[in-house]
């Protein structure tokens, strides 16, 4: 058995054992695999007409007005990311094609649409072809809140 030591070690194995049980939690991705210095900046500033969504804003409520620029930025050295979805009524539109490079994705909506919906993906280890990789799934999602 691999044996798992510190804070990184516990995260990874209590994420495993939450998901393998089927506990319904949305685990934090700003709650890193890998020590905060490997997260790469977004370099995305929040304005009257953009808001930014990161990693560590899984389990938040995000406000956005019909007409507004959404961009998500996931990235964290030690997580390849699945593709974004929306989750619930289609009031984005995705603007031009996600940028996926390595552990860092980042894509862009606009707001056409109020109501609620929700913006979700995936994350797993990234591994080394070889060596012993942990089995664990990280769930991100950002509740939207699409206003007039």
């Amino acid at each position: 058995m691999l044996r798992l030591v510190g804070m990184r070690g516990f995260l990874i194995m209590m994420s495993a054992v939450l998901l393998s049980i089927g506990v319904g939690v949305g685990v934090v991705a700003g709650v890193t695999t890998t020590p905060r210095s490997t997260v790469i900046s977004s370099g995305c500033r929040s304005s009257a007409s953009l808001v930014c969504v990161t990693a560590g804003d899984s389990g938040h409520r995000v406000q956005i007005r019909i007409g507004q620029r959404l961009t998500v930025t996931l990235n964290d050295a030690g997580l390849v990311w699945s593709t974004i979805r929306e989750i619930g009524p289609p009031l984005l539109k995705q603007l031009g094609h996600p940028i996926v490079a390595g552990t860092f994705l980042k894509t862009s909506y606009a707001a056409v649409d109020a109501g609620q919906t929700a913006l979700q993906a995936s994350a797993a280890a990234r591994c080394s072809a070889g060596q012993a990789c942990p089995q664990f799934m990280l769930l991100w999602r950002v509740q939207l809140h699409v206003v007039r």
